[in-house]
């Protein structure tokens, strides 16, 4: 069984959802913190503070925002700028501005039982849009972002066309597919352990 740290209450439903029972998991609500540098590297540091904590293989998530008019900031700190309401102040000076294309991407860090580390990304472009006072004051972005693919943020979709959509659901299903690799992996060696020893007792009895 892995487990999952986050504290994020909102990120935990999501996930629920997506993995949908095909996997054994536990949560841990737990916020992790993190360090200044790039999203492979937070979410590498994020990994190895859960697996002290779980002392087992583990899943973190790490997700990061890209504008272009800012030369990529907020990146992976754009957790901080929502926590303070900054962003959607953001939007809304740079809107004047012209279109305000994005990047968003979403990893997921996985530490299996050998403690070998493996990252999973999904990254999706899109463009931003002010708030509108039904939306103003809502958490995340999918009030405000578009994704390509979609014509309105993902507030107004409903929630078939959002999981079609969903970056977090499609890194969840590398994740889901590289664990059912390690699975038949691991049940092929367990046959030929099986079938070793049943030999090798057969060689011991003649």
């Amino acid at each position: 069984m892995i487990t999952i740290v986050t504290g994020s209450a909102r990120k935990k439903q999501e996930i629920n959802e997506y993995i949908d029972n095909r996997i054994q998991y536990q949560f841990i609500e737990q916020d992790l913190d993190e360090i200044q540098g790039t999203s492979t590297e937070i979410i590498q540091n994020k990994l190895k503070t859960a697996h002290k904590l779980v002392k087992g293989p583990v899943v973190v998530e790490d997700y990061s925002l890209y504008i272009d008019k800012l030369c990529g900031f907020p990146g992976p700190y754009v957790k901080s700028v929502l926590r303070n309401g900054e962003l959607s102040k953001i939007v809304n000076n740079l809107a004047p501005l012209g279109e305000l294309k994005c990047t968003a991407e979403c990893l997921y860090g996985y530490i299996d039982e050998s403690n070998e580390c493996h990252i999973f990304s999904t990254k999706v472009n899109g463009v931003l849009i002010p708030a509108t006072p039904v939306t103003d004051g809502l958490f995340g972005v999918d009030h405000i972002l578009i994704q390509e693919n979609t014509s309105v943020p993902f507030f107004y979709l409903t929630k078939e066309e959002k999981n079609k959509n969903s970056i977090r659901r499609k890194t969840i299903n590398q994740l889901i597919e590289h664990l059912e690799k390690e699975k038949k992996i691991k049940e092929k060696e367990s046959v030929k352990n099986t079938l070793q020893n049943e030999e090798e007792n057969s060689l011991s009895m003649q």
